[in-house]
């Protein structure tokens, strides 16, 4: 009697030790850019490494930033790849180790990415349009003042007028 009831311990204690080992630990992931500002809306995956380097890493979750700029999930322990991406920004691929016990931060910090093409309006400075099918608009001289300026340009427009 004794040994069966040895064997029924020994047995519920080994599954407690399996459960607190796979219980998931939630990851909130902080996505923020270079001056430290929150971006909302941006995708954060995480792919599980493959060992085999011949086997590309599979996506297993994804998520979108809150206002805040957070994005948790509920994830196994090991080793993970996170992949954020936004709207301006360059896209940040990072490996992460989850490592539990119950909750982890991770701080995700994107830079913001080269423009497509861009019009730097400076003052006294004619503007120069060349015809194209693809205009659709003509801004009106007297509304330029009031378009906000890209820190790329304001950058750019300072470095002319310093010349």
């Amino acid at each position: 009697m004794r040994a069966c009831y040895a064997v029924v311990l020994g047995s519920a204690l080994g599954l407690l030790h399996a459960q607190t080992i796979t219980k998931p630990v939630r990851v909130t992931v902080t996505v923020k850019d270079s001056t430290g500002a929150v971006i909302p809306k941006a995708d954060v995956a995480l792919a599980e490494v493959s060992r085999d380097v011949a086997t590309r890493s599979q996506v297993v979750t994804r998520n979108v930033t809150s206002a805040e700029g957070e994005a948790s999930f509920d994830l196994a322990q090991g080793q993970y790849e996170l992949i954020v991406t936004a709207v301006g920004f360059s896209q940040l691929h990072r490996p992460i180790e989850v490592s539990g016990p119950t909750s982890q931060g991770v701080m995700a910090v994107l830079n913001v990415s080269m423009c497509g093409p861009c019009l730097d309006v400076t003052p006294n400075e004619p503007v120069a349009l060349e015809r194209s099918e693809a205009l659709t608009q003509l801004i009106p001289a007297a509304a330029l003042p009031q378009l906000t300026l890209s820190p790329r340009s304001s950058r750019r427009s300072r470095t002319n007028r310093a010349d």
